[in-house]
């Protein structure tokens, strides 16, 4: 196991960890891969007691060096996700997004606000002498990383972190002594694709800000089609509440054990969404696992979530770095520095044509499966009361969820989730009639 994969594991484990300490009653939703950024970040600012702890409780070192072949793996993972081999005669997308700020910059610097597409497009390829990828109005699918970090005018960054910053390709900005941030707001905003766009408020009291943008988006490897989306019934632990249910007959890697149905849709980026539903008694269910047809039942999903990775953190053992015995002289010689804040906000939307989602992760210092053998049994899941979902794509876990509440709501009267054709099947398994 390399380095990053070790790393992308254990920040999975932490994951789970925070979110098993949130109330079972309400949504719950984390980007463990948004995490890596911010807590390589936090890691370089501070040494001693602080530094060892934060490995101590991570379970691995987020040492600079992930940064490499993180970024790598998420080249081949956007460019591959494209259909085309990577060529150095194309434009990676993260050399176009590093070549787009560039450009947007230098035309600020020099009094122009507005550029049409086409002009900053004929700009990048000029400064790069590279052709963009082919069917590049496909861009905004994908998996996107950023991350940022933010001081007060009067904070000395060492020349160390400056050379972190730059190896993580950070954007940096000043950040004001009072008041909201609006420039860092908006670059969170620009790369979420406006599913984050206030992240930061009042920075009266903190010293610096850092962190970590994540933006993902994909489409369905088959879609659901619109027309079969109803209004129905989802249980959640307040009580029932009506919302769009998208439906649909597919093939996919599905189980059943002696607490959940699991089931693995698949994204045409080779990612895929795992949907778990606890078991209920008497739900007549046998166990089996494999891969075939059957029918599905999923909400459509509008969730909006933030964790306190403060108190998530101080619970699983991080103390020192929340006080002012931590030692930020990796970052600044301020010897009186304490991590203030810590929080992911984190937007996860699903409907018929695929998923989006958006996170930000903020650290803020202040002073002071297998194939079956024989035909499969068509199985029947219907996401109606509360469950979890977990993206992945190999190693990288992009979201972890609980959906207590879908976050959608249908006007419309609701209306049977299944056909009675799908009823008669479950009529039939349950006498154990196949």
């Amino acid at each position: 196991m390399t380095s990053l994969q070790t790393a992308l594991h254990q920040i999975t484990r932490l994951s789970h960890a925070i979110l098993a300490q949130q109330s079972a009653d309400k949504t719950q939703l984390l980007s463990p891969l948004a995490l890596l950024p911010a807590l390589i970040l936090l890691r370089h600012a501070v040494k001693g007691p602080a530094q060892q702890e934060l490995e101590r409780v991570l379970g691995f070192v987020p040492e600079v060096e992930l940064y490499a072949p993180l970024t790598e793996a998420l080249d081949r993972w956007n460019d591959g996700a494209r259909g085309y081999a990577l060529d150095e005669e194309f434009l990676t997308l993260k050399e176009i997004a590093c070549a787009r700020e560039k450009v947007l910059a230098e035309a600020r610097a020099h009094g122009y606000s507005l550029l049409e597409e086409d002009e900053i497009r004929d700009m990048i390829a000029y400064n790069t002498q590279k052709r963009y990828p082919p069917d590049l109005s496909q861009a905004v699918k994908g998996c996107f990383l950023a991350s940022f970090f933010a001081a007060k005018s009067h904070v000395e960054v060492t020349p160390g972190y400056k050379a972190i910053l730059q190896t993580l390709h950070s954007a940096q900005s000043a950040l004001p002594d009072q008041g909201v941030p609006g420039g860092l707001n908006a670059w969170i905003s620009e790369h979420t694709k406006g599913l984050i766009s206030e992240m930061i408020g009042s920075v009266d009291d903190l010293e610096a800000v850092l962190g970590s943008t994540l933006y993902y988006a994909a489409s369905w490897d088959k879609a659901f089609s619109p027309q079969d989306t109803k209004p129905g019934l989802f249980q959640t632990p307040q009580g029932p509440i009506c919302v769009p249910m998208m439906r649909k007959s597919c093939q996919a890697f599905y189980s059943v054990d002696d607490n959940a149905q699991v089931l693995q849709l698949p994204l045409q980026d080779g990612t895929y969404v795992k949907l778990s539903l606890p078991r209920t008694p008497h739900d007549g269910l046998e166990p089996m696992a494999g891969y075939g047809p059957g029918h599905l039942v999923l909400p459509m999903l509008d969730l909006h979530e933030t964790v306190d990775l403060k108190q998530a953190l101080q619970a699983l053992g991080l103390k020192h770095v929340f006080t002012t015995d931590s030692d930020w002289s990796p970052l600044t010689p301020n010897p009186h520095w304490y991590l203030d804040k810590a929080q992911q906000r984190c937007v996860l939307k699903m409907d018929e044509e695929g998923v989006v989602g958006g996170a930000v992760t903020l650290m803020a210092p202040a002073a002071g499966c297998g194939m079956p053998s024989k035909p499969p049994i068509p199985f029947l899941m219907v996401l109606d009361r509360p469950f979890s979902v977990n993206i992945t794509h190999h190693d990288m876990t992009v979201f972890l969820a609980y959906v207590a509440d879908p976050g959608t709501r249908s006007l419309d009267a609701p209306q049977p989730l299944v056909d009675q054709e799908v009823l008669d099947l479950i009529q039939r398994r349950r006498h154990g009639q196949w």
